[in-house]
């Protein structure tokens, strides 16, 4: 606590011998034996690490089952200029009051505002989860709630890395100007979750301009460091020439609405393909499917010299099984393709290439 204001509370103490020898270790209280109740208004509470002060505070402080608590459901935390966060609920707790040497303290703190400042609290050591994806809280738009929970010891100089955290949220209308992880959002309604080892976001938004299902994890370690891998599990709506837009053109033989299932692995993009409700044309072979007939696509992206590689393509209709590799140029262009399997019928066993 820095400062605040008593408004009155009471205090019942009962106190055995052993709490006037400073060299016994029982505190010569337990249980019920200390009672304390006191209520306050405009406290300043120093929390963890880098995170602002919470001010403002109108609530409680009590000592009951040898348990110590601050409790409040008002207050704000100022983290930029000119705005500010709303504190929800806070509560703080020394568990092991009663015991002797270095105590504990249990914080759970609830803030609400502009992304911009609950940015600038992820951003606060021991959390530092913008800085290591090279993103300012400038650089957020939108608003939500951000939920901390923390165990550290109550001692000067503790070290960050000692801090035991976890961070949760939700966001709306959420945009960010720096891509993360090669991606830009926006009118994103989120949810994420935030511990030492990774960031995990999910919900629905704008991906890169293209309405998307969003389910991302971002490892927060360094290199090697980190224990967590990578996910970017998306789910987009998007004609052939939004898709063109990405990267991958399949305009010369799709058009028409489809679903895109992205996943970011070891060996590239992955991606599965809904065609069902697209129109397919190959001419050239004498194969079209009409939209309302089921199909389906599956690949790997991987990039290459001088272009990108559609690996491990597979196309499912009915009766139509192809498989192979597509080479694309540097814009997502065609360039040639070799099918390890070309089957049209049922009855077909065939193999092409194209060039």
């Amino acid at each position: 606590m820095i400062d605040g204001r008593v408004l009155g509370g009471s205090a019942t103490v009962a106190l055995q011998p052993p709490a006037f020898d400073h060299l016994d270790p029982d505190p010569g209280w337990s249980g019920d034996d200390m009672q304390i109740e006191i209520a306050f208004d405009d406290l300043s509470l120093k929390t963890v690490g880098t995170v602002p002060v919470a001010q403002g505070l109108a609530g409680r402080l009590q000592v009951a089952n040898e348990i110590l608590t601050v409790s409040s459901d008002q207050g704000v935390m100022v983290v930029r200029p000119d705005e500010q966060l709303s504190i929800e609920k806070i509560d703080f707790a020394i568990p092991d009051l009663r015991e002797s040497g270095v105590k504990t303290g249990d914080l759970a703190l609830t803030l609400a505002g502009p992304a911009a400042s609950l940015g600038g609290v992820l951003d606060s050591k021991p959390f530092e989860v913008l800085s290591k994806n090279d993103v300012t809280p400038d650089d957020l738009g939108g608003g939500g709630s951000l939920s901390l929970t923390a165990r550290f010891a109550l001692e000067n100089d503790v070290p960050l890395e000692e801090v035991d955290w976890t961070l949760k949220g939700d966001l709306k209308g959420f945009s960010n100007a720096v891509p993360i992880r090669g991606h830009k959002m926006r009118r994103a309604d989120l949810s994420f979750e935030v511990d030492p080892g990774r960031i995990a976001l999910t919900g629905r938004g704008e991906l890169d301009g293209l309405p998307a299902n969003i389910d991302l994890v971002v490892p927060l370690g360094d290199g090697e460091e980190s224990s967590v891998a990578a996910r970017q599990g998306v789910v987009i709506d998007a004609t052939a020439a939004q898709l063109a837009s990405r990267g991958i053109d399949l305009r010369d033989f799709v058009s028409g609405q489809m679903r895109l299932s992205s996943d970011e692995t070891a060996s590239g993009q992955t991606y599965e393909i809904d065609l069902s409700r697209a129109k397919i044309s190959l001419p050239q072979v004498g194969w079209s499917k009409s939209p309302g007939v089921a199909a389906k696509a599956s690949f790997t992206l991987a990039e290459v010299d001088g272009g990108r590689e559609v690996r491990g393509f597979q196309l499912t209709s009915e009766g139509v099984d192809i498989a192979g590799t597509i080479a694309l140029d540097a814009k997502g262009g065609f360039t040639s393709a070799q099918f390890s399997r070309f089957s049209l019928r049922p009855s077909d066993d065939a193999t092409l290439r194209v060039s």
